[in-house]
C-alpha cells in the first residue's frame, strides 16, 4: 500500500465511528463501481467547462440567482 492510502486511514481513526463507517461505505461502493463511459459529446462538454474554469470564466452570482430562481418556481 502507497503512502497516501495508510495516511488516509491514519486520519481516519480520528474521527467519530459514525463518520467512519460512513467512508467505509463510500469506499466499498466505489470499489465495486463500473467505470463511467462518456460519449464524444459528454467529454467535449467536460473538456469545455475545464478550458472556462481555466480561463477564470464563471457564471456571476446574478446569474446563478436567476437559474435558480427559475427551478425554484416549479
Amino acid at each position: 500500500m502507497s503512502d497516501a492510502p495508510k495516511q488516509t486511514i491514519e486520519a481516519m481513526h480520528q474521527l467519530p465511528i459514525e463518520r467512519q463507517e460512513e467512508i467505509a461505505t463510500i469506499i466499498r461502493h466505489a470499489m465495486d463501481a463500473k467505470p463511467l463511459k462518456l460519449n464524444a459529446v459528454q467529454l467535449r462538454a467536460i473538456d469545455e467547462g475545464v478550458a472556462d474554469a481555466d480561463a477564470n470564466r464563471f457564471a456571476s452570482g446574478e446569474e446563478i440567482d436567476a437559474f435558480l430562481a427559475k427551478y425554484r418556481s416549479k
